[in-house]
């Protein structure tokens, strides 16, 4: 029995489990964008381009990828949410997708903005992303500050033949580019949250804070200069002492 080989299985089982819940994978989109993979930045830090909640919920996920124009320049007021899981209830109850933008100082005060961010939907066609231009007041130039079940999701899967057999189904075809506003990349957390209508008032059911790409991958990088409230929503906190291009293939 050879115990270091069997050490370095055990690490590339690990790592390469990790790098399925993380990772988001380069690839071309439609709408001449590009969402590339995670890279090296001048200082051979990693740096990630995509992002997942850490929250724990077993029906709820979300992850976000950065988003590039057509000749690969990141667009800091964009990014790409897709919802790995969804609830039922947002079908079967016809729960509410909202999404907030929050930020944090180096002292961990933080400074939630409560405006609705407008969410622009996407569709996978031949594993490319294109937007749906179709649906009126949909489009790209006037995006949703709210989404459910009855109001925008049915009318779009009819129009366009997306699956809703089930909630997830439709979220399985169908992303979202959020419009950040903000160009600074000040805000650090997308927060993504799920409301029911109880008696006409709009009670929050769950939700999921992601860290906005892009991040330093390594956590004890980013707990440099991020406060312990953004550092626990960091996706690979619990990882620690691996290398730059270990924490680069994790986020890739």
């Amino acid at each position: 029995m050879n115990l270091r080989d069997d050490k370095n299985k055990i690490l590339f089982v690990a790592l390469f489990a990790v790098l399925l819940l993380v990772g988001c994978g380069s690839k071309k989109t439609g709408s001449g964008t590009t969402d590339l993979g995670s890279e090296l930045d001048v200082d051979g830090k990693a740096v990630a381009e995509c992002s997942k909640d850490g929250s724990g919920h077993s029906d709820f996920e979300v992850r976000l990828t950065a988003y590039r124009d057509a000749y690969g320049r990141l667009m800091p007021n964009f990014v790409r949410m897709q919802i790995k899981k969804m609830p039922e209830q947002f079908k079967t109850e016809n729960w509410e997708i909202n999404t907030y933008r929050w930020m944090a100082d180096a002292s961990g005060n933080a400074d939630m903005d409560t405006d609705k961010l407008g969410m622009y939907f996407q569709a996978k066609y031949g594993g490319q992303f294109d937007y749906l231009r179709v649906i009126g007041g949909g489009n790209v130039t006037s995006p949703y500050t709210r989404i459910d079940f009855d109001n925008e999701v049915e009318p779009i899967a009819q129009a366009t033949n997306v699956p809703t057999e089930t909630a997830q189904s439709f979220f399985n075809v169908v992303s979202f580019i959020i419009d950040l506003k903000d160009p600074t990349s000040a805000f650090q957390v997308l927060r993504v949250s799920l409301k029911k209508n109880d008696g006409g008032v709009m009670v929050e059911q769950k939700y999921v804070d992601v860290l906005i790409p892009t991040y330093y991958a390594n956590p004890e990088v980013y707990s440099v200069d991020h406060a312990p409230i953004l550092q626990t929503i960091h996706p690979l906190r619990t990882l620690t002492g691996r290398t730059e291009n270990q924490y680069l293939a994790l986020t890739q």
